[in-house]
């Protein structure tokens, strides 16, 4: 939660600083597409007493995202830009168990504010880091006849951290290459048993990542 109250004071203060040069404002907006890889860890904390027992879960898929930002230019080859961006994913994992049970876990929405610095290094490349706040919503179920189930569906914050390269094709124009990971909050949750009797708690922290590619038009 720390890091997050920083990025959105120094989302803030950009802000503020930004509104008092108009001239060294321009605004961009842009699709990607990519990658993207889950990475969900549950771990089953059981009433009974049992040892606890944790999962690897993980997926890929492709993801699609539309963003929009607010660039400062700092200096000659330096500027920061505030950025937001929804991205949806197919990426989920699956499991079908003999119990008979089915799982599935998934993170298809997820929205972010950043911040980008970003330095200009020629005429046409530029590298650019990202720092940010990200919510996603989580999706974790379990279905089963006779034993324990669950089905939470829940937006839950995160940090996401990045960095890539924009490609000048004019002076509107650009492609983007990033690689970004966001590691979500911990979930936390019970599962029962038909009648309702409580069985499981589990916890878990996902993560997703994705490498994308993007176009982008400045104005």
């Amino acid at each position: 939660m720390n890091s997050q109250r920083w990025v959105l004071s120094a989302v803030i203060a950009l802000g503020v600083v930004a509104s008092k040069d108009a001239a060294a404002q321009n605004y961009y907006a842009g699709v990607e597409v990519g990658n993207e890889h889950v990475s969900f860890n549950p771990n089953y904390s059981f009433v009974s007493g049992a040892t606890n027992r944790s999962f690897d879960n993980e997926a890929s898929g492709t993801g699609v995202g539309v963003l929009a930002g607010y660039r400062w230019k700092v200096a000659p080859d330096f500027s920061i830009s505030l950025q937001g961006r929804l991205s949806t994913s197919n990426a989920d994992w699956k499991l079908d168990l003999a119990e008979p049970a089915s799982l599935k876990y998934a993170i298809p929405v997820t929205a972010a504010v950043s911040l980008l610095p970003t330095f200009k290094v020629s005429e046409k490349i530029s590298l650019f880091a990202e720092g940010g706040i990200a919510m996603g919503e989580i999706e974790e179920r379990k279905s089963a006849v006779s034993t324990s189930r669950y089905d939470v569906k829940e937006w839950q914050p995160g940090v996401v951290a990045g960095a890539g390269m924009s490609i000048a094709v004019d002076d509107q124009w650009s492609v983007h290459i990033e690689y970004r990971r966001t590691w979500y909050n911990e979930l936390s949750y019970d599962s029962h048993l038909a009648n309702g009797t409580h069985v499981e708690t589990i916890r878990d922290k996902p993560i997703q990542s994705m490498l994308r590619i993007g176009l982008i038009r400045e104005f």
